[in-house]
């Protein structure tokens, strides 16, 4: 007797239910990463956000519990803000809320082949670009302005694990990226 001819109980071979159960975690931890994204994004966008007025002046001073008022608003105003043709913060408010759509466009493109290959190399560029920002940023903030500034080293961090949630699993991503036959 082949292997065809082993069938358990319920009539299904059981390296296919094994297969099955690798792609229902598969997508279940994907899913859960996405959701992940959505959240921390959200926090960017809220942190961006509130630096971004800051920097419009929509408030007197910068809240920050560790270095201070004075060392932030050095930070805000340094010479990489006023290069900018709007503040660094809002670029950054815009990149979190592109991870946020670019997140929850991911968890509805679910299992949609060639549409979630490229919302996630997308959402990768977006992330990795956010990363690379947010370490610019932080060596301004150590070598040029010599100041810091702890709710932009907080949007740096999110930046970063957002990255890290993006390009996890970047390895075994041959089976997210092949798309189905009925794609083709």
């Amino acid at each position: 007797m082949g292997n065809a001819a082993v069938r358990d109980l319920d009539g299904l071979d059981p390296t296919a239910r094994e297969s099955d159960a690798t792609e229902l975690g598969r997508v279940y931890e994907m899913s859960s990463r996405y959701k992940a994204s959505a959240l921390l994004s959200v926090v960017g966008v809220l942190v961006a956000g509130y630096l971004a007025a800051c920097q419009w002046g929509r408030f007197a001073t910068v809240w920050d519990p560790i270095f201070g008022s004075v060392a932030s608003e050095r930070v805000l105003h340094s010479w990489v803000s006023r290069r900018l043709p709007i503040p660094d913060a809002a670029l950054g408010l815009g990149g979190y809320c592109c991870e946020l759509i670019l997140s929850v466009a991911l968890l509805f493109a679910e299992g949609q082949g060639r549409l979630h290959v490229w919302l996630l190399a997308l959402y990768r560029v977006v992330a990795a670009g956010m990363a690379a920002g947010g370490l610019f940023l932080l060596f301004v903030q150590a070598i040029s302005v010599k100041s810091f500034c702890t709710l932009c080293l907080l949007s740096a961090m999110i930046s970063w694990v957002l990255a890290a949630l993006a390009l996890a699993g970047l390895g075994s991503a041959s089976a997210v990226l092949r798309p189905n036959e009925s794609d083709a």
